[in-house]
């Protein structure tokens, strides 16, 4: 590093470090009351969202917001004189994370698969299932349409979808100049919204879980699995997108950044700007397969299949599935699945043994089918697990970050300021943007839909006129997609930072690409769907009044890249 550079990061870190201060200052002079959140709740995943599109400094960025939110914590109760409990505060978070069984069972589930994912790599698993769909893939339009569907199919998981579609469809999209942008967008948009609106999916067991508290809290007399069917039907964000996915494919029209990156891409063939960084280790992007492995596709297809399968056994299993087939219920009946989902506890361990059967069964065919040396196995193994690491630390760091927030209330004080007199027709909306502004600034769906629906959801039930009716049903919809509208725009997302690790995609670029897409679709959503459902307008009529909007202005503003 040169003088100049030096002084520069010098500079850098001392900004940072001033605002800070500035900051926390700025927090000890609010009059306290333990009762109430305040503004500088929204300090610690503000000041990372900012940091994190300036510096590029993803990491970096993410610490100081877990660092900031820890002296804000400590030092307003306390005084300035609890300096060191505040700082000790943030690094205490990264604990808690790691500690969290849950969130250690998630960590190990990534990491088994893009271990699986070196060793399909090593073996040439990959290469042979896209020499298998080449004939399919003819151009960039069919390319980018299977993409989009092997998102569609693969609703299983988000974290697999991502990172298994990714990986799979990068080869081919290289080789049709598809920018790294637009798979990182495909991967990224078919991910989430599929996993929470599909009946059988990681997702569901939570979403499940949050609806039944609120069904025993509010008195409403129906189990979670049931109200989350009664929400389906108004998930507009979810299902516009996915419908947007389509449209924009099947049109051939982009705009904004997204045109600019496939226009380089196309006509260039450079894949991504020429300043991105992408979101990998070197292993993945230079890995090879072995020089004298047997190429087959099945080296591919099983351990997915097998993760997949053992993934949905283990569900059915989990939700004494047995049990009910005995006492008379039917496989493919809905109710069945509804009472086997709806018993699952928690998701995360199955994750976690589904990766190690889909790891597993790729070790045993590169070994027995490929016949790569054990050396290569070896190496591979250690290629996975060194990607794996930058991943993880952002997942830690930002689940880190969300147990900052929650201990300042960030979710209590974005709806206190919300409040006031509220028009009941025009709640879904609001609370749709509210969850999107907390998704974007603590990074999780998750937790946002845990921070905001208890507390949204009983002043809907209020403005319902105390019972479960339509304004009911569809804010809890548009809280689900508030939640994964946010996630989709915010830097901090995991399943955002998932889609860029595993496209190779420079995660800022993703971001600031799809940003005008999912705004767009958000857009949509609340003019074309939470409005008027709410005042009586039939989903059925506002999924056909949003799809065409959504063709009208892909049509008009939307441009071809020849």
């Amino acid at each position: 590093m040169g003088r100049a550079g030096f002084y520069d990061t010098k500079i850098f870190y001392f900004g940072v470090s001033a605002i800070v201060l500035v900051l926390v200052g700025l927090a000890v002079i609010t009059p306290q009351n333990a009762a109430n959140a305040y503004w500088y709740s929204l300090v610690p995943p503000l000041f990372a969202i900012v940091l994190a599109s300036l510096s590029k400094r993803l990491i970096f960025s993410l610490f100081m917001g877990v660092l900031t939110g820890g002296l804000l914590a400590v030092i307003p109760v306390e005084g300035f004189g609890s300096i060191v409990p505040g700082l000790v505060a943030g690094p205490s978070y990264m604990f808690k994370s790691v500690a969290n069984t849950s969130n250690l069972r998630i960590l190990f589930f990534i990491t088994c698969v893009l271990m699986m994912i070196a060793m399909i790599m090593v073996s040439g698993g990959f290469q042979a299932v896209v020499v298998y769909l080449k004939p399919f893939a003819k151009g960039p339009y069919s390319t980018k349409l299977i993409t989009a569907l092997m998102g569609v199919v693969l609703f299983i998981d988000d974290y697999a979808n991502t990172l298994i579609i990714g990986n799979a469809m990068r080869p081919m999209t290289d080789q049709h100049q598809i920018s790294r942008e637009k798979l990182a967008f495909l991967v990224d948009s078919t991910s989430a919204p599929i996993a929470g609106l599909a009946f059988i999916s990681s997702w569901i067991g939570y979403e499940v879980g949050l609806f039944s508290d609120l069904s025993q809290s509010l008195n409403i007399g129906k189990n979670g699995y049931a109200i989350f069917l009664d929400a389906l039907g108004f998930r507009f964000y979810c299902l516009f997108l996915l419908g947007f996915v389509l449209l924009h494919i099947v049109l051939k029209r982009d705009y904004g950044p997204m045109l600019t990156a496939e226009i380089r891409a196309r006509t260039t063939g450079v894949l991504q700007h020429e300043d991105a960084k992408p979101l990998h280790q070197f292993s993945f992007e230079t890995q090879e397969p072995d020089p004298t492995a047997t190429i087959h596709a099945s080296t591919a297809i099983l351990p997915i299949v097998v993760l997949a399968g053992c993934l949905f056994l283990l569900l059915f299993y989990s939700g004494n599935g047995l049990t009910l087939l005995s006492e008379g219920h039917s496989l493919f009946s809905l109710n069945t699945w509804q009472l086997i989902i709806t018993a699952i506890p928690n998701a995360t361990i199955l994750l976690a043994l589904s990766g190690m059967a889909g790891l597993t069964t790729a070790c045993f065919l590169t070994r027995l089918v490929a016949k790569v040396p054990l050396k290569a196995i070896g190496q591979a193994l250690l290629g996975g697990l060194k990607t794996s690491l930058l991943p993880l630390s952002i997942l830690v760091m930002a689940w880190s970050l969300k147990q900052s927030v929650d201990e300042l209330h960030t979710g209590e004080y974005i709806i206190s300021i919300a409040g006031g007199a509220i028009q009941p027709i025009f709640f879904p909306v609001l609370i749709f943007m509210i969850s999107a502004v907390t998704a974007l600034t603590i990074g999780t769906s998750f937790g946002t839909m845990g921070i905001i629906l208890p507390v949204a959801i009983p002043l809907a039930y209020q403005l319902d006129g105390s019972e479960y009716g339509l304004i009911t049903i569809i804010s809890m919809a548009a809280v689900l997609d508030g939640a994964i509208f946010g996630d989709h725009c915010s830097p901090l997302s995991d399943t955002t930072i998932m889609s860029s690790l595993s496209s190779g995609c420079d995660h800022i670029h993703h971001v600031k690409t799809q940003l005008p897409y999912a705004v767009t679709v958000g857009m949509v959503a609340a003019i074309c769907g939470y409005i008027p459902a709410a005042l009586g307008l039939s989903n059925g009529l506002a999924l056909l009044l949003g799809l065409a909007s959504m063709t009208v202005f892909l049509l008009v503003v939307g441009k071809t890249v020849r």
